[in-house]
């Protein structure tokens, strides 16, 4: 007991705003977390549900990370285990302004039309190089398309980022088969990856999971989720996606058994930032899908909670609510995307082969 009073003591020193549950109860809150949590009684324990989402107090992770708004105030929420008691550091949602991010989009802007022209003019080559039969050229025009798919999903990720700077996000609401969509994304993925030797699976024991959504935004968020953890996992490594309900919402999971997160980044894993590039930093992409991706869902009225174990592999939870009176709202089609494949080939393009690139799939 000594040495577990002695801890409670060491955090109730920390600049950070911290809180100890136990049995879901705060037992603990420092005087950062006080300052900070103005609305919560001053006697403890108290109710664990006022600081935290309902899926990271379910949550049996040894560690994970969330997100919540607490007193209109937005959080980044870590927990990790300490015996019986969980310990939960609250971080306050900041944006990272070292860089001009306002001009970045003005940037970003300009390089849209040019892409496009670009994507025009490899278009038109396609059947004159399918049918020359030349393979230099096909290697070639498929290193194009590939590049163009990069540059497409930079400036994606940069777009979204503005979104999530100025709480911008508009959704284009429609009727969507959840599991028609998690389904034909694993399969289009499971075989444009099928040469890495990653096992992705899709279980369900629902019959049906429509909701009211939008389409091309919850396919970005399961393709990020899912480059994430292709992006993690290597020959004999297994990704499960499964989509089940609880109350009045939906719950999709994507979880891997890959190299898992390392617990110095759980903290801030949700907080959108332009990563800076080390010669040795092989990670793809700018380190803005995750948190636009926890934002989109934010935006549905969802929540995001992602557990990992250094070693072990990572799983990502989100919850959707489900929508009453569906057969009332207008109906969009079951379709595998806007644009078939090409969301596919753009938030995978750091990740499939060159081969993924050719006539075959593009045509």
């Amino acid at each position: 007991m000594t040495d577990f009073n002695n801890f409670l003591n060491l955090l109730s020193q920390s600049s950070d705003a911290i809180a100890v549950e136990r049995d879901n109860e705060i037992i603990m809150m420092n005087d950062s977390a006080k300052k900070v949590f103005t609305h919560m009684p001053e006697s403890f324990p108290c109710d664990i549900s006022e600081l935290l989402p309902q899926d990271l107090i379910e949550s049996e992770a040894e560690r994970c990370s969330g997100y919540n708004e607490i007193g209109g105030k937005p959080f980044y929420i870590s927990m990790y285990r300490m015996k019986d008691c969980r310990v939960f550091t609250f971080l306050p949602e900041q944006y990272d302004d070292s860089a001009d991010f306002d001009y970045l989009a003005t940037v970003n802007e300009a390089i849209r039309t040019p892409l496009a022209t670009l994507s025009s003019a490899a278009s038109i080559m396609l059947p004159i190089v399918e049918s020359s039969g030349n393979e230099t050229l096909s290697r070639s025009l498929a290193m194009i398309f590939k590049n163009y798919f990069k540059l497409l999903r930079i400036s994606n990720n940069i777009i979204g980022f503005n979104e999530m700077k100025k709480r911008s996000t508009k959704l284009n609401l429609k009727n969507v088969d959840l599991l028609s969509l998690c389904r034909n994304l694993v399969n289009t993925v499971s075989l444009l990856t099928k040469e890495r030797g990653v096992r992705i699976w899709f279980k369900t024991t629902l019959k049906s999971a429509d909701l009211y959504a939008d389409f091309d935004k919850l396919e970005y968020v399961l393709l990020n989720l899912l480059s994430n953890s292709l992006n993690h996992t290597g020959i004999g490594d297994d990704i499960n996606v499964s989509v089940s309900g609880a109350g009045g919402f939906y719950i999709v999971t994507v979880s891997d058994t890959g190299t898992g997160v390392p617990a110095p980044a759980l903290p801030t894993i949700f907080e959108p930032r332009i990563k800076k590039k080390d010669l040795d930093d092989l990670e793809p992409g700018l380190g803005m899908g995750l948190a636009y991706s926890r934002h989109i869902i934010s935006a549905h009225g969802g929540s995001m909670v992602l557990e990992s174990r250094e070693g072990e592999g990572t799983t990502v939870r989100f919850t959707l609510p489900k929508t009453k009176d569906l057969d009332k709202l207008a109906e969009s089609p079951i379709r595998f995307g806007e644009y078939g494949i090409i969301p596919v080939l753009t938030e995978l393009s750091d990740i499939l082969s060159l081969d993924c690139f050719e006539a075959k799939y593009l045509d």
